[in-house]
């Protein structure tokens, strides 16, 4: 079907998951148009448990009196419309960790870039045309409903980060984050999927509160099996939760100003903080007068065939939770019928036959359900797990970054990393700030020196500016030679230099086959996949440091992504005229190239001990010979630790910290006054294990029984390579207090 003049007309209403995912895949199809319309009523019995709880009154159809001041919103703000999308899943760690909404919060116009969005309420539907509440007539071709649950929220996303950055959230399933750290006890009704993942964030954020979960049903998430509950009713209550199940709490009978709540069975709780965590309408009340009042079932789902098409509407589709489909109504399964319907919808606009039409095949009961910041509950097809791992696939970020991606919004915003921390192009937040600490952030009680050491005595340390710094205890900890800027700015200003460089070159050339240069050529070849890229080591196999399977395993995956690997070759940059892009190899072989990287080793930082009193604790390498307690050899008082020893094992960080942590016990037994022949701490070796990431998502692992490769060991390190972990161990965020959902 195609309209007068040019292409048809697509109109979408909704623009939550669904209806954003079939948007974003049709807007070059036709003449699309967005219409995300949201409840234009918020009824008195939803709105004055959460009123009351909040300090507000009720005011029937809006926002409760009073609360569009404090929350911060516009007096003009509505819950009936929107020009965001909201990933609905994450909306309770964007509630207590703000910057995170920052990512959750979508614009419609930054992925809908060949379509018209129209932000308003569609109010009746005839064969033809879709009418709002402003009395704008949308002509469509094809239309696709995509309304969801009823969800109230403000209009821009500016007003929506204002909420979640003022700690301010309104009505469904949120309170303030301030009252949440204040309170002593706090009550949560309702055991569905939020509920159970509010209890197990602030079980555990918050150890010391008093949370009580009530219930009606008889076990909590009763969507899932029998096993899935009782595993997560275990967990729970390890962390302390009191759970309560078969019975329901009557918010509308409490007193103002009371914290007593009774229940159902006639029991008492008192609660400093309340949150209701109950099902939401669906959106769906509107159509009841419209030409598809036909089409609804008695919950108020629109009745859809095989191929998501509206019963008795040949150019008519529905998608997301608003359908009648027997399945669970959760994202990534309104992500699936957006792609089916989208395909035929595709079929349909260019003018093939409907006969030939994919049919959406409801999925098997799978589902993962967040406990806390590391673990999850997750019910598969052949089994049900719970703990660290279904955790590490989903708690992580809440498949945010996952959603990003499919919707390509941040493909003005490419990520790559080398060794050293995270490159990401973007106008306002630098990933860099995670992996770039200032020492003051974390070094609170002691001084800092931004200078060259020169030499060392018995007694103390000479700086190139000739300051003496007196010491009864030193450690070295030099490492390798990295020459890096004084100060982060300079530092932050580097990597987008070197972003820009790969940005803009067609053909990458990096020298070097060890952990720098293969990770480079997997983050660039993952995420600039345009790009040529050859990589030229001198060696025989790539990774020498780890076993021959690692290192096959490791180039088969480069030249899976069209890596050119040149081996046993090198690279003499002295011969390279000003101005060339041709390099020649030590086989005779050319490679043109825009854009080149020198990732071979690093010297140590040792050449100026040498003129020191430790010239004589040095190894033919340069390394600093240390004893089982790291002290440097013929140097009770002076330790060593990290690349810059002599330890036999691989130059890791987290063998690097482990020295550490070794190195402080001791000093601490030490500066206590005890004797150092009692010191307790020893270092032990590691045995060989090692990870290697490989893109944004894969990794080659290697332990002493097992050579790894993919997705699995990618979760454990390619996510933020470690880094929010080094920053919390660190306490580099010890003023912020994180609890996700």
């Amino acid at each position: 079907m195609a309209s007068q003049g040019g292409r048809a007309k697509v109109v979408v209403i909704g623009g939550g998951i669904a209806g954003s995912y079939i948007a974003k895949t049709l807007q070059f199809h036709g003449n699309l148009t967005l219409i995300d319309p949201w409840p234009p009523r918020v009824t008195l019995g939803r709105l004055l448990p959460h009123a009351r709880g909040l300090g507000f009154e009720p005011h029937r159809g809006g926002f409760p009196l009073g609360a569009k001041k404090e929350w911060g919103l516009s007096p003009d703000a509505k819950y009936n419309r929107k020009e965001y999308l909201e990933i609905p899943w994450a909306s309770l760690r964007g509630m207590v960790e703000p910057t995170f909404a920052e990512r959750s919060l979508i614009q419609h116009k930054h992925f809908l870039t060949g379509s018209r969005l129209v932000v308003s309420n569609a109010i009746d539907i005839s064969d033809s045309d879709v009418l709002t509440s402003e009395g704008r007539l949308v002509p469509y071709d094809y239309l696709v409903i995509a309304t969801g649950h009823g969800d109230p929220l403000p209009k821009t996303r500016a007003e929506r980060l204002k909420q979640y950055q003022a700690a301010h959230v309104c009505l469904d399933l949120m309170t303030e984050n301030q009252k949440i750290k204040a309170a002593q006890s706090i009550l949560i009704v309702g055991g569905g999927p939020t509920g159970v993942e509010l209890a197990g964030e602030i079980a555990v954020d918050y150890p010391d509160k008093k949370i009580t979960l009530v219930h009606k049903g008889y076990r909590l998430l009763e969507f899932l099996g029998v096993k899935a509950s009782k595993k997560t009713l275990d967990w729970l209550q390890s962390k302390r939760v009191e759970v309560k199940l078969e019975q329901t709490v009557n918010l509308e009978d409490v007193a103002d100003g009371s914290k007593l709540y009774k229940t159902s069975a006639g029991e008492t709780i008192k609660a400093d903080c309340v949150f209701l965590c109950l099902g939401k309408p669906l959106a769906s009340s509107w159509l009841k007068n419209t030409i598809l009042r036909d089409s609804l079932d008695a919950n108020g789902s629109m009745i859809v065939d095989e191929n998501l098409r509206v019963k008795g509407r040949r150019n008519i589709f529905a998608v997301g939770d608003i359908t009648n489909i027997k399945e669970m109504k959760q994202g990534y399964f309104a992500k699936k019928q957006a792609s089916v319907a989208a395909k035929n919808m595709k079929l349909l606009l260019s003018g093939g036959n409907e006969s030939k039409m994919s049919a959406y095949k409801p999925s098997s009961a799978k589902t993962f359900v967040s406990l806390g910041r590391n673990d999850a509950v997750a019910q598969l097809s052949l089994t049900t797990m719970i703990g660290l791992v279904p955790g590490l696939i989903k708690s992580k970020d809440l498949f945010v970054g996952k959603t990003r991606k499919e919707l390509d919004v941040d493909s003005h915003e490419r990520v790559f990393r080398d060794s050293m921390g995270l490159f990401k192009r973007n106008s306002r937040t630098y990933i860099w700030r995670g992996s770039l600490i200032q020492h003051k952030d974390y070094l609170r009680s002691c001084r800092v020196i931004v200078s060259n050491v020169v030499d060392i005595s018995d007694s103390q340390v000479i700086t190139s500016e000739g300051q003496l710094v007196p010491y009864d205890y030193l450690v070295i900890a030099t490492r390798h030679g990295d020459q890096l800027p004084k100060t982060r700015a300079e530092r932050v200003k580097q990597y987008q230099a070197d972003y820009e460089k790969i940005k803009a070159a067609q053909s990458v050339l990096i020298v070097g086959g060890g952990p720098t240069g293969v990770q480079l050529a997997g983050e660039i070849a993952v995420d600039f996949p345009e790009k040529k890229i050859t990589l030229v080591h001198k060696g025989k196999r790539l990774l020498g440091f780890l076993g021959p399977k690692a290192s096959k395993k490791t180039l088969d995956w480069l030249t899976s992504k069209h890596i050119e690997v040149k081996l046993e070759q090198t690279v003499n940059l002295e011969d390279v005229a000003d101005g060339s892009r041709l390099f020649k190899t030590s086989a005779c072989e050319i490679i043109q190239a825009d854009c080149l990287f020198w990732c071979i080793g690093k010297p140590w930082a040792s050449l100026w001990l040498k003129d020191t009193i430790l010239r004589n604790s040095m190894d033919a390498n340069g390394c600093l010979i240390v004893d089982e307690k790291l002290r440097v050899k013929g140097h009770k008082n002076v330790f060593a630790i990290g690349d810059i020893t002599n330890i036999k094992e691989m130059k890791h960080g987290y063998l690097a910290k482990k020295q550490a942590s070794v190195v402080t016990k001791n000093l601490k037994w030490l500066l206590g006054g005890s004797n150092e022949s009692e010191m307790v701490s020893t270092y032990k070796l590691s045995v060989a294990k090692a990870t290697v990431t490989l893109g944004s998502h894969s990794v080659v692992a290697q332990s002493p029984l097992n050579t790894m490769m993919g997705r699995i060991p990618g979760l454990i390190t390619s996510k933020d390579l470690f880094f929010g972990k080094m920053r919390n161990e660190l306490d580099v965020d010890s003023h912020v207090v994180h609890y996700q959902k």
